[in-house]
């Protein structure tokens, strides 16, 4: 019972959202996990960002507008 109470007191007014970002506001999550398919399975720590990646970051630095073509 203390433990439901404490816990129940550590969320109280706090609210989850679900918020959608679009894919050019998240152009390196989306890099990564489209490169995924490409590792086995399992937990991958990177110590650094992968060479794939580096366009993408040097993109998002410089605020560099990205587009892309929506099919219809």
């Amino acid at each position: 019972m203390v433990i439901a109470v404490n816990c129940s007191s550590m969320v109280f007014g706090f609210a989850p959202a679900v918020m959608f970002t679009v894919r050019e506001q998240n152009k390196a999550v989306d890099a990564l996990a489209a490169k995924s398919y490409d590792f086995p399975l399992g937990l991958h720590a990177l110590d650094m960002e992968p060479f794939f990646l580096n366009n993408v970051l040097a993109a998002d630095a410089s605020s560099t507008p990205n587009s892309r073509l929506i099919p219809m």
